[in-house]
Parts: structure tokens; sequence; C-alpha cells
């Protein structure tokens, strides 16, 4: 019997990696107010959920849009180099996996995504729902956070260890 090949699985982040921005940080920046990014500011090592949430309705206040905002995301583009690796993925899928592991939100990821026809490579996106957190979700995430105080690893470090490890221990 022959043996299956082993793939190689690869893990992307995508802000600053697939993407040469950070796709949620230039759409805030280009439309909230300096008072507006400070309070996101200061959130972002206390509940970075709650900074996300702020800043999606804040932009809802500045009448952006889903079409608005897309627009924007069409404004970033993939980091040099990108391009060619995903069509080398292509054409050597049956020796790849690959995965994003990402902080971002669902719906940018396939956005954009989808939109440079590169979601086909991926075997999963392991990320942010595009959904405001339940109270439970927030509390359980802190819970998690004040266990680790002296862990020196930023907050969405955290987040992709524990989602990687889930990732890996279904694959198994």
């Amino acid at each position: 019997m022959k043996e299956k090949a082993k793939k190689t699985l690869l893990i992307f982040d995508f802000d600053k990696t697939i993407l040469n921005d950070d796709s949620f940080g230039h759409i805030i920046l280009n439309t909230l107010t300096k008072e507006e990014l400070q309070i996101i500011y200061n959130n972002r090592n206390e509940n970075w959920v709650d900074g996300y949430n702020y800043a999606l309705m804040q932009l809802k206040s500045h009448g952006i849009t889903k079409e608005k905002f897309n627009e924007m995301l069409n404004q970033i583009s993939l980091t040099q180099g990108m391009s060619d690796l995903f069509n080398y993925i292509k054409e050597k899928k049956e020796n790849y996996d690959s995965i994003i592991l990402s902080s971002n939100y669902e719906y940018v990821i396939k956005y954009i995504l989808n939109k440079n026809n590169i979601i086909d490579i991926f075997l999963d996106i392991i990320t942010n729902p595009s959904r405001e957190a339940n109270q439970d979700e927030k509390e359980q995430f802190i819970y998690v956070l004040k266990k680790r105080e002296h862990v020196k690893y930023a907050i969405h470090v955290l987040v992709k260890k524990m989602n990687l490890k889930n990732f890996v221990i279904h694959m198994i």
C-alpha cells in the first residue's frame, strides 16, 4: 500500500504579513478622531474585545457603511511577494495545507481573500468571529488573562496560542 505523502502546514498571520498594512487599523486611523483612537489605545491591554467593539460602534457613528468599509479595505494591498507565494502554493497544493491565525475580524480576512481569489488556499481561518462578544466570553477571556499576568505576551498572542492548540488537537 502506498503511504500518503505528508503535507507541510503553513501558518500565516494576516495583517502586516499577508497584507502590507493593518487592515482594521488602516480604517480606524482614517476615520476616527484622536480622542476616539485614544480610548481604543487605552483599552488595548485591558480588554481588546471592548476596544474592537468600541471601534466598530464609532465607525457606525461616523456613517461608515459596509460598502464604504469595503472600499477602504480595497485600498490595502498584499505584501510584496505574497501573490507569487500563493500562486506557488496553488501549483503545489498536494504538498501544503495553509491556515490563517489572526486576531483580525473574520469578515475582513474573508473579504480580502475573496477579493484576491486566494481563499481556496486556506484550510481554516482561526480568528475573531466578527461579532460582538457576549459578557460570558468577555469574563472568560479576562479570567484567562488574569491567570497569566506574569506572562509578558500581548493579549492577541495568548489568543492565537490557544486557538492554534485547539486547531492542532482537532487535526489529530
